[in-house]
């Protein structure tokens, strides 16, 4: 099983341990702010999309933006509707 899979559908309770949750959040940062080597890189634009290291930054921004989108955009969603009434 994958990250992508085990967020599926709910936040496991391991990941409720905020030390568990802060170091995947770490491990993910570190992955987006790291340089794709320029050496071995593909030239054509459509065959970058499959090298290996574009691929696991596109797969952490997906992980991100279902982490983003399925439990934090909730949570705001409803504080608003909670605190403003809307």
């Amino acid at each position: 099983m994958d990250f992508v899979e085990f967020i599926q559908l709910e936040i496991p309770k391991l990941l409720f341990d905020q030390n568990i949750f802060n170091a995947w959040m770490m491990l993910f940062l570190n992955i987006l702010e790291r340089p794709v080597p320029s050496e071995g890189q593909p030239v054509d634009p459509d065959l970058r999309k499959s090298w290996g290291w574009w691929k696991v930054k596109k797969w952490t921004v997906h992980i991100l933006n279902r982490l983003y989108t399925r439990y934090v955009e909730v949570w705001i969603d409803l504080y608003i509707k909670i605190f403003f009434a809307v």
